[in-house]
């Protein structure tokens, strides 16, 4: 009958519309992670800069400058960009590490993590510092907003920057 004939021209011609609407978004989409690529990247971040804050108390800032750049290189070399690692070995007092022998920075708690918009990330944070006091009681004897840019390089992700307040809170 026509009725038929007229409702499966319109089905076909809905379905085609369909198709061919998902192909071309599908190849116009903007270069926009998806959600769970976006959550994975930003897991993956995190990690990086924890684990970079874990090795903070292993560069003694107070140690002769030759030996604080040795120690920049075998400590951060696995976390930073090599522009950073070369920036901080030649003044190696812009460098984040441990200032005293006690309080010592313990690690890096991460606030927040947000897309720089060029496939980097921004991680706001705190440095915690402790005393033995505070490894046995988990506290912190001071803390210290960092900020630090994230970039991928070479398939993996590395730090590119790191602005430390200059005052503990």
């Amino acid at each position: 009958s026509l009725h038929k004939k007229a409702a499966l021209g319109i089905l076909v011609a809905v379905i085609a519309a369909a198709i061919l609407a998902g192909l071309f978004f599908m190849d116009h989409s903007p270069d926009v992670p998806s959600v769970s690529q976006a959550i994975e990247e930003e897991s993956d971040v995190i990690s990086l800069v924890e684990k970079f804050g874990d090795v903070l108390k292993k560069v003694s800032l107070s140690a002769p400058d030759d030996v604080v750049a040795k120690e920049i290189k075998e400590n951060y070399a696995d976390f930073v960009t090599p522009e950073l690692l070369t920036k901080w070995q030649s003044d190696p007092q812009s460098a984040p590490g441990r200032m005293l022998s006690s309080p010592w920075p313990d690690r890096i708690d991460v606030k927040s993590v947000e897309a720089d918009g060029n496939g980097g990330y921004v991680v706001s944070g705190e440095i915690i510092e402790v005393t033995s006091t505070e490894l046995q009681n988990s506290g912190a004897a001071a803390k210290k907003r960092v900020t630090l840019g994230v970039i991928r390089k070479e398939n993996r992700w590395l730090i590119s920057s790191v602005e430390a307040a200059k005052q503990y809170e």
